[in-house]
């Protein structure tokens, strides 16, 4: 394959998979699931003629990969003992598709040259942007037929039509407060210009949206993100940016009130609203029900997505990762991914205190996990695809910044280091 050729296939690549997580606005989330595909197609048929077998290596000396392969086994146990044993392992075979695609979406990323995954998150930044300017114009407009050509015909109404987007927001946005961080310290001119204000739209934007989880989501992510940069990175945090941070927030649930009227956006800010599922829109009830039987499979719990068929089942599925690991992969399943995401995080810290983009992939990692503990199923692969890609993105971003800053002291690098290598 010539050179030319090449380039053309990468850079194809790295704008389709960085505009993937955000089109999640757009069609939810048959669009992302396109974009991610047909970007990883092209990705790897630019890798086409180099050996795969250093990457192969590489994967296989890993703990996630030892780890995410113990995941599997207890999951199919899981299944297998399921009462709708069918169901359970429908879902299993999704989990298996996903660490499938995480395996070519790591080999892609390993092969990638470091110009185009700039070009992924350049992508990533502008795609976020257009997909912000949308929700605020769908927000504020309550404009059916813009409704329907955001989210289709099934969900274009309603106040809660944003809320999930709050939360990919808080997954996306370290990402790309860090791309315009970077690029405002090397001096480029647009990016000092609009990486505070782009930094305070993209905040009311996740505010405005409305959804509960994704604010705390977002707010760690803030938080751990200004925390780790000014400690790290050399980012002047004074108090009157946290004060900015505060009243833009402030700022959001103005508009968020403007959009939907002060009453309903009381009922959101209230722990118990009048009416409705109860305390915070039914999930306490969901909650209990989970916990009520949580000793039915205490080893290997009652299957993946089991929930919706106990007795006293108020939902589809507990709303909370951890309930839900407990319950329906039990103890052996939750320890797994307990340590998966142990290795991820702290490799994730040690990249964050030499890269920027180490910085991102901690607070997106945290911010998920914390969306997690009141949003959507953690065997939903919408939500699976941003755990994958975001952890991936922030592994191949953060070990250029890590690498870089061991070589700086001295220290030479045989060859790249997945996160938790053995």
């Amino acid at each position: 394959m010539k050179n030319e050729d090449k380039k053309m296939l990468w850079r194809i690549s790295a704008v389709l998979l960085g505009a993937a997580l955000p089109c999640i606005l757009l069609l939810k989330p048959g669009l992302t699931y396109g974009l991610l595909a047909v970007g990883l197609l092209v990705g790897l048929t630019a890798t086409k003629g180099d050996s795969l077998r250093g990457s192969v290596r590489l994967m296989l000396d890993s703990w996630v990969v030892v780890l995410c392969v113990l995941m599997l086994g207890s999951f199919l146990v899981s299944s297998a003992m399921a009462a709708e044993a069918a169901v359970s392992f429908d879902k299993w075979l999704d989990v298996l598709l996903a660490m499938g695609v995480a395996a070519g979406m790591f080999i892609l990323l390993r092969q990638m040259p470091g110009a185009y995954v700039e070009v992924l998150l350049k992508s990533m930044a502008v795609t976020a942007f257009c997909m912000m300017g949308l929700a605020l114009l769908d927000a504020l407009l309550d404009e059916p037929r813009l409704s329907l050509f955001i989210h289709g015909s099934d969900k274009y109404t309603g106040q809660y039509r944003l809320n999930f987007f709050s939360s990919a927001l808080a997954v996306i946005l370290p990402f790309v407060w860090a791309r315009l961080l970077m690029k405002a310290k090397e001096g480029e001119p647009f990016a000092r210009k609009v990486a505070l204000p782009g930094a305070a739209v993209s905040l009311l934007t996740l505010v405005v949206c409305g959804g509960r989880a994704g604010w705390a989501g977002g707010m760690v992510a803030v938080v751990v993100f200004l925390y780790m940069a000014g400690r790290y990175h050399k980012l002047v945090v004074h108090a009157r940016h946290w004060l900015s941070v505060a009243l833009v927030v402030v700022a959001g649930l103005g508009v968020y009130a403007l959009a939907y009227g002060p009453e309903f956006v009381l009922k959101r800010l209230m722990i118990v609203p009048e009416g409705g599922r109860g305390m915070m829109s039914g999930r306490l009830e969901v909650w209990q029900s989970a916990l009520a039987h949580i000793d039915d499979a205490p080893l290997f719990g009652v299957g993946l997505m089991g929930f919706r068929h106990l007795p006293g089942a108020v939902d589809m599925h507990p709303h909370n990762w951890v309930l839900q690991m407990l319950l329906e992969t039990g103890l052996v399943g939750t320890a797994l991914f307990v340590a998966l995401m142990g290795v991820l995080l702290a490799s994730f810290v040690r990249y964050a205190k030499a890269n920027l983009y180490g910085v991102a992939a901690l607070a997106s990692l945290l911010a998920f996990l914390t969306a997690g503990l009141a949003n959507t199923s953690i065997f939903n692969m919408w939500w699976v695809s941003f755990f994958v890609f975001t952890s991936l993105l922030g592994w191949r971003a953060g070990w250029a910044g890590d690498a870089q800053h061991k070589r700086k002291k001295g220290r030479v690098i045989a060859r790249t280091t997945l996160v938790g290598s053995k």
